[in-house]
């Protein structure tokens, strides 16, 4: 496993992504270290963004605030990340289940989409509060031009599922109470990368490339 610093340094998306990828993918009964959660999410989003607009990513070193950065040829952002999953949920103890089914064969049960964004929406207006109410009570100081929030939706069964479960217009009005506490309020949402505030802006993969395969390219 890669030590943290290898991710604090400034990497190809793809990379980046693969390294922590390849940590996630495996799925144990217990959850990953946190920055290789990070990694993944900031790996993920940044392929996204690449295909795009090239671009390089990194943690933050030494743990602080906030979790991560990227840049290409016109910015510089900074990203604090927080993942929006089930209340209570045993997530890699799930996955792990989830997988061993599909490994034999069997049927892996699905959420029907009326629970997948109920689930979604209860998710997100949570875990934005939470992220705000922590770092204000730590008296970090949360203003526009400090910190992009991403939020990496993780309610459903499969980790590489393809795109939102919810309407964009839901996740602005999820997340308008706090979207003066961030530069911009973005959504990790399977293969899209979706910006809520201040305007709406949607990035994704060409129809014929798939960030979770290793061989895909990482740029057009």
């Amino acid at each position: 496993m890669p030590e943290r610093s290898w991710f604090e340094c400034w990497r190809d998306p793809k990379e980046f992504f693969c390294a922590a990828w390849q940590q996630i993918k495996p799925i144990t009964k217990s959850a990953p270290p946190q920055y290789v959660r990070e990694a993944y999410v900031a790996g993920l989003f940044a392929r996204i963004w690449n295909y795009n607009n090239s671009c390089e990513v990194r943690l933050i070193p030494d743990d602080r605030f906030p979790d991560a950065q990227l840049h290409d040829s016109e910015h510089m952002i900074n990203f604090e990340i927080a993942i929006a999953d089930r209340k209570g949920r045993p997530t890699w103890r799930e996955q792990k289940k989830w997988a061993e089914m599909f490994n034999r064969g069997e049927f892996v049960p699905a959420d029907s989409p009326e629970k997948r964004r109920a689930d979604a929406q209860e998710a997100i207006a949570r875990i934005v509060k939470q992220k705000v109410e922590h770092y204000l009570h730590h008296r970090i100081a949360m203003v526009p031009n400090n910190a992009n929030l991403l939020i990496y939706l993780m309610t459903s069964h499969a980790i590489t599922e393809p795109g939102p479960v919810i309407p964009i217009e839901e996740m602005e009005t999820l997340t308008a109470p706090y979207k003066n506490n961030f530069e911009a309020i973005w959504l990790l949402c399977g293969r899209e990368d979706v910006r809520v505030w201040p305007r709406r802006e949607v990035l994704r993969p060409p129809p014929d490339q798939d960030p979770f395969n290793s061989r895909a390219r990482s740029s057009d």
